[in-house]
Parts: C-alpha cells; sequence; structure tokens
C-alpha cells in the first residue's frame, strides 16, 4: 500500500471510537506493521471489543515477532471464549505456544481438537503431534561422547537481533539489525538487517573475537535487509539473502504490500565483495533464501515459500498445505528446495527436496556439513519438538527416502524458544547457532536473537576412594579397579597401593561405575552413579570386598539349586570358578562338598537328592581337570537345614509368597570347607 493513501485511511479510522482503533490496526497488520497494529488491537480491548478476530490477530502480532509468552496470552483467551471457532492453524499456533511454555501436558491435549480441525490431514499424521513420552524432551545431546557446552557470545550480540552464523577463513559473517542510524523496519520497529563480519581467533583455552565491521564490500550493503551468507571455500564467491529491490536498491513490494526475499551472488575483488548478481530462480511474489552449499559445492540450497519447485512437485507430505500453495498469491510455509550449479556458472531447475523433511510447517536455514549431513529448523510438531523452531539433522541426502531419519538436536540446543541457523565446522566439534531464548545481557526486549557458540563440555570431574576388606576395614594393595561407562566398556584401570587408593578423572552428565576385584577375594564390589553439570566436583566411592578364605572355611556365595533338581546354575559356576582360581594359584589346596536340600519331600528322597547335587558339584571340579582336589563330596538330606521356619514343607512354590520361596532357595545349597591338613593362606601374605 502507498504511503499516501495509508495516511488518508489511518486518518479516517483515528475519527472513529473503539470501532475505528479495530480498522487502524488492521490496516497496520495486513501491513505487516505488527508492533503497531498491536498498539491499536490492545486500545480496542481496553474499549471492550472481545471478537475472535481482534484476539486471534493480536495474538499474531505477538507470535510472527517471535514473542511466544504474550502470545499465548492472547491465543489463550481466544480459545477460552471462541473454542468452536477456532482453526487449525490457531490451534497449531496455540500448541507451539504452549510448548514454547514447556506446557507440554496441555499441548498434547489440544492435539485432539486439531485432528478435529485438520479435515484433510490422515488421524495417523495429526496423532504424531502428540509427544508420547516428556522425559524425552530432557535429553542432552553428546558430542565425542561428552556433553555439549554453550556460551553466549556476548562480545558480539547487542539488544537486537544478531543471527545466522558462517565462518570462513577465520572470520564470521552474521546478521545483525544492531545499526541505530538504519531505516526502521515496520514488521518489529527495528532497524533493517545488515551483514557483518569479525576476526575469529581460537586460543588453547578461549576464543577471541576483534575487528567488528559491516562486511566489506562497495555494493551489498543497502537500506533494507540483507541476512544469512554461504561462501566458497576459495572465498571467490558469496551467496547471500536480501530483500527484493529495485534498479536503485529500494525495496519493491507485491501486490498484497510486502516485500519477498531474494538470493544474490557477489564475487571478491581484491578484498571486496562486488559485482552483485541477483539469482534467476527468485521470485517476485515468493520470497527465496537461506542459501547453503553442498560439500562438494554443486548444489545450492535453499528456503522458499513458493509452493512447488520447477517440475510442479509440491510438498505432498500433507494435502491441505499442497492444496493451500496453488496459486501465487497464496500463504505458504517455507519448504527446502535445491538448484544444480552448473560449471559454467548457471542453475538448474528449482526441485524440492524430496522425502519427508519438509512438513506442513516452517522448514528453514540449512546447512550441509562435510559428510553431506543436512542441518535445518523446523517447527513442525509432528516432529519431537521442544515449541517454536528448534534444529534437526538428517540423513536424507545419504540414503532412500524410506530410510530417512531426522534427529532433534535436543538439548541446549533446543529449547521451547526459537534455535535456528546452526553452522559446524568440518570435524563436527564445534560451531555455531542462533536463538531468542533468554539471557542476561541487560535488554529489556523479548524475542531478539543471539548468536551462541557450542563445542565438547570442559567440564571434568574426579571419583576417588579406598578399597579395604569387608570384615576387617584393612586398606587392600594390589586391587584391580575399573572404571566402565554406560556401553559396559572399560574406559581405565588402576592398582591400588599400600594405601588402598585409587582415582579417576571423568566427563560431567555421564553414566559411570567402578568395580573392584582382588586376588583372595570372592566378589566384585560395584558402586553405579551419573555425574552432574558441576565442573571439577569430587566424587567419593569407596569400594570392599569380601575374603575368601577364612580358617578351614572357604567363604563363598551360597550355590543354590533349583527346586528338585542337581544341575549347577549359570550363576553357581560363576561362584565355582572362584574355587578353581584359588586352585591354581594354591595347589595345596583340597576341599571338601557338602549339599543339602529344604525341608520338602521325604528324608529318604531328600538323602538322595542331596547326593545327586554333591556328585553333580564334584563333576564340575572334575570336568575343569580339578577332581583330585575334592577330598569327599557328600549328601546331608535335610537334616542341617539353613533356614528351619521358611513355611509348611509339605507346599509347593506356587503356593508360597516370594520372601517364602528365598527362605526354601537358600537351604538347596553346597557349602566348601578346606581339608584340615591344607595350610590356611591368608589374603595379606
Amino acid at each position: 500500500m502507498k504511503p499516501k493513501y495509508l495516511l488518508i485511511l489511518l486518518a479516517f479510522a483515528y475519527c472513529t471510537i473503539s470501532s475505528g482503533q479495530l480498522r487502524v490496526a488492521n490496516i497496520f497488520y495486513e501491513n505487516y506493521s505488527y508492533v503497531d497494529a498491536a498498539k491499536f488491537f490492545k486500545m480496542a480491548y481496553d474499549d471492550g471489543t472481545r471478537s475472535y478476530e481482534l484476539l486471534t490477530r493480536l495474538g499474531d502480532c505477538y507470535f510472527n515477532n517471535s514473542n511466544s509468552d504474550e502470545a499465548l496470552r492472547w491465543y489463550e483467551e481466544a480459545w477460552e471464549t471462541y473454542e468452536d471457532e477456532f482453526t487449525a492453524e490457531y490451534l497449531h499456533k496455540y500448541i507451539q505456544c504452549l510448548r514454547g511454555q514447556e506446557r507440554y501436558v496441555e499441548a498434547n491435549e489440544k492435539v485432539p481438537f486439531y485432528i478435529e480441525r485438520k479435515k484433510n490431514e490422515t488421524e495417523q499424521e495429526a496423532r504424531a503431534y502428540i509427544i508420547k513420552d516428556l522425559n524425552i524432551l530432557n535429553d542432552s545431546a553428546l558430542i565425542n561422547g561428552r556433553s555439549v557446552a554453550i556460551e553466549n557470545l556476548v562480545n558480539i550480540n547487542t539488544p537486537y537481533s544478531d543471527f545466522g552464523s558462517f565462518v570462513h577463513n577465520n572470520k564470521l559473517y552474521f546478521a545483525s539489525n544492531r545499526n541505530p542510524e538504519g531505516k526502521v523496519y515496520q514488521w518489529n520497529e527495528q532497524p533493517y538487517l545488515d551483514i557483518y563480519q569479525v576476526d575469529v581467533e581460537a586460543k588453547e583455552d578461549s576464543t577471541q573475537y576483534e575487528n567488528l565491521n559491516l562486511v566489506t564490500s562497495d555494493s551489498i550493503r543497502t537500506e533494507v535487509h540483507e541476512g544469512t551468507v554461504t561462501i566458497t571455500r576459495d572465498g571467490k564467491t558469496m551467496y547471500f539473502t536480501r530483500d527484493n529491490v529495485n534498479d536503485r536498491n529500494r525495496v519493491k513490494y507485491d501486490g498484497k504490500g510486502s516485500s519477498n526475499l531474494k538470493i544474490y551472488r557477489a564475487t571478491n575483488v581484491n578484498g571486496q565483495w562486488s559485482n552483485l548478481e541477483e539469482l534467476p530462480f527468485n521470485m517476485n511474489k515468493r520470497s527465496t533464501g537461506h542459501p547453503a552449499l553442498s560439500p562438494d559445492e554443486k548444489r545450492l540450497y535453499f528456503v522458499s515459500d513458493r509452493g512447488q519447485d520447477a517440475q510442479g512437485n509440491r510438498n505432498s507430505g500433507y494435502s491441505e498445505i499442497a492444496k493451500k500453495c496453488r496459486n501465487v498469491n497464496d500463504d505458504c510455509t517455507t519448504d527446502i528446495f535445491y538448484v544444480d550449479i552448473m560449471d559454467d556458472g548457471s542453475f538448474g531447475p528449482v526441485t524440492l527436496l524430496p522425502g519427508n523433511v519438509n512438513s506442513p510447517e516452517r522448514e528453514m536455514f540449512p546447512y550441509i556439513t562435510e559428510d553431506n549431513t543436512l542441518y535445518f529448523s523446523s517447527d513442525s510438531p509432528a516432529l519431537l519438538n521442544h515449541g517454536l523452531l528448534d534444529l534437526y539433522k538428517t540423513n536424507a541426502l545419504n540414503v532412500a527416502e524410506d530410510s530417512t531419519i531426522i534427529e532433534n538436536m535436543k538439548r541446549p540446543f533446543n529449547g521451547p524458544y526459537d534455535d535456528f541457523a546452526l553452522f559446524i565446522n568440518e570435524e563436527g566439534s564445534k560451531g555455531y547457532f542462533s536463538s531468542n531464548r533468554p539471557w542476561d545481557k541487560g535488554d529489556e526486549q523479548s524475542g531478539n536473537d543471539d548468536i551462541y557458540s557450542f563445542g565438547e563440555s570442559i567440564c571434568l570431574q574426579t571419583v576417588s576412594g579406598v578399597v579395604t576388606d569387608m570384615e576387617t576395614g584393612a586398606l587392600l594393595e594390589n586391587a584391580r579397579v575399573r572404571l566402565i561407562d554406560e556401553q559396559k566398556m572399560v574406559l581405565d584401570s588402576v592398582f591400588t597401593k599400600a594405601d588402598g587408593y585409587y582415582s579417576f578423572e571423568l566427563d560431567c552428565n555421564r553414566k559411570y561405575r567402578v568395580v573392584a576385584n582382588r586376588v583372595c577375594y570372592n566378589n566384585e564390589d560395584i558402586e553405579e552413579f551419573t555425574t552432574s553439570n558441576i565442573h571439577e566436583e569430587a566424587l567419593e566411592k569407596n569400594l570392599q570386598l569380601k575374603a575368601l578364605y577364612e580358617p578351614g572355611e572357604i567363604v563363598i556365595n551360597d550355590i543354590t539349586f533349583v527346586f528338585n533338581r542337581w544341575e549347577i546354575t549359570p550363576e553357581g559356576k560363576r561362584e565355582l570358578e572362584n574355587i578353581i582360581t584359588l586352585m591354581k594359584e594354591d595347589p595345596r589346596l583340597v576341599i571338601d562338598i557338602e549339599s543339602h536340600t529344604d525341608c520338602r519331600g521325604s528324608d529318604e528322597y531328600n538323602e538322595w537328592l542331596s547326593g545327586k547335587r554333591a556328585q553333580s558339584t564334584k563333576a564340575y571340579f572334575v570336568g575343569r581337570g580339578f577332581g583330585d582336589r575334592i577330598n569327599s563330596a557328600v549328601g546331608k538330606g535335610e537334616s542341617e537345614l539353613k533356614n528351619k521356619n521358611c513355611s509348611d514343607c509339605r507346599l509347593q512354590d506356587r503356593s508360597l509368597n516370594a520372601d517364602q520361596v528365598l527362605c526354601h532357595k537358600e537351604n538347596r545349597r553346597s557349602v566348601f570347607s578346606i581339608v584340615d591338613e591344607t595350610p590356611v593362606r591368608k589374603c595379606d601374605e
């Protein structure tokens, strides 16, 4: 709309009261001046207007400026008052705002209403919006097995919007509207975006950012938006996003009064970005932006709301979206497209990214790494979504469509705010992303974007302790202590010295176990734990081992038998191997075996059964080549019960409770004694 006509309409509208305020608000709203629109919608609200249009549009004024807190207030009131009129589109926004406040249970409760009103979407597809396990939203990302540390670039970020990182030749390029002298964008009443660059110097324990300036160019900067860039490896070509402008670099508006984005190409001439060229696949009535190059630089990916590609392919995952974007003046959400770059610098036809990456909602900010992994942002609740834009990665560029996997990048990359525009280095170990999450930087404006760096966490902890004899408390020398991770991999091991002490270094936010064992001791002591996110926290885990030798007797965990059976159980075999280990170390060791039953069954039968158990136990030693070390193997029947008051001896297991079953089980055992003539060996020798 031309300014003079807008002023005439505004003057007319100011002459009325509440209805006039609403008309003024709608004029600003339809011209994308959301800050001004919100002011007049609120005036009409204060004068008593509570229409569905006012409440939802007032919510839109904040939603479109990434202020989900305030948007939720108005969508919530609209839902409470006009539930029957709520469309699927507004239910989607309402659900996203609820998730943006981490009210996930309430968001799930609204999904059935969304399903009901999204008539052209199948129930199976719509139900994907429900997050079944809310605990998964607390999962944390790892880099090389370590937790992720993020840092707000406080020396670069401003109270305005700063976002969209790309690093080339030790320079960080990003977009910002920090210029207070710049022309004001009516959408959010902030200056237009410019492209900035800053030198990046990585040091041993920090990264320095110096010489921050506008991008070095004789032609890129205008009075309109310039943003997100990508640069070829040789540093000769830059692709960047800019508003649609005319020959005099003035904004060109479409028939609806809005300006669309386009991608431009510039070349590096003696350190200056020059020779600007508008790319031929841009559209005047659709936006095209956020360029990203493939690893071989033969394909340019980008985002557009054009709805279909040059072959007529549309986002076919949801028929409603396909129908919505058939006409050039329809409102469409953004999808990811690409063009091939020919050897002569020309471009192939625009092609919609195939597969299931594109959704009915917004897909934005693609970035492709060396292994052809695609990173992007989306606010599709059909994906696992924390609320608003989340960061995702996918193997879609490397596999067939039916093998595509899309992964949410988890916390701390994602949260209930907009998280987007990821850049990651070739090693995949560090990079940048953007977010409008709150950060203590002194600004009073909400919804402004900041740049964050990320990398492997330097959060480290220690675990230490002593290994002692369980009975005497004596410190144990030569005990082996192992550090094991949750994948059961042994990360490190040590042998204790005379002080019984051990120590390991750990990463934060990981699960571990420490395991101790020693010759002459029959068990392993295991301590499992999870480290916190506190750097340099010291954990203490003391371990105890039970002596295998006592005077005249071998102390070993009970070898128990299945009711009415005599075969050695897998648990029993592990205990017998402890004795065989000692026999290998001490050729003088000779033992007696006594086997027992519980009280159930006749005396004669139990004598026979215990004899079978004694012979079965001896046979295990014979099979391992140590039969000559068994002095005797006898059955004692039920004459020496370990537990005498288990239950009625006539009852079977199925008639007993768990404690009674265990009581009987402990009676079905084998006991091992050292023959009197055998010298008793002590563990401290």
